[in-house]
């Protein structure tokens, strides 16, 4: 009698404390996933002899091509999870992509709960990382 009672609490605040902590694990992933693209990013200005410049379309595409095994050794799949990439200019004369400005990085992916009750909704992870574009 008294399993019938303490059984559903005991194996509901279990399967929330793992819902919490792969969410924590999802957040942490994003962030470090947003602050690897935004280094990604900063090599690529328009003076990258070596390793070319991107474009605001290239730089997503890079971006994302970076992200990918690390996102997949989390079991996300490239389809699940969002890249933005914006340049923010310093001077107005200047390219998107010029030494100086800023390059901001966006990830975001939309985590599922385990616990299966209705009133959890799935949410949206997202992280942002900001950067000064070094060459």
């Amino acid at each position: 009698m008294e399993a019938a009672i303490t059984l559903p609490v005991f194996l509901f605040l279990v399967l929330g404390m793992m819902d919490l902590g792969i969410a924590v694990q999802r957040r942490n992933l994003v962030a470090e996933a947003a602050r690897m693209g935004a280094r990604q990013a900063i090599v690529h200005g328009s003076d990258a002899v070596q390793l070319g410049p991107w474009t605001a379309d290239s730089a997503v595409a890079g971006v994302r091509a970076r992200l990918e095994p690390l996102m997949a050794a989390s079991g996300i799949a490239p389809a699940d999870f969002d890249v933005s990439v914006t340049y923010q200019k310093n001077d107005p004369n200047a390219d998107h992509n010029s030494p100086g400005s800023t390059v901001v990085v966006r990830v975001s992916v939309d985590y599922e709960h385990v616990v299966p009750f209705p009133a959890f909704d799935p949410i949206t992870v997202a992280s942002e990382s900001s950067m000064i574009i070094s060459n």
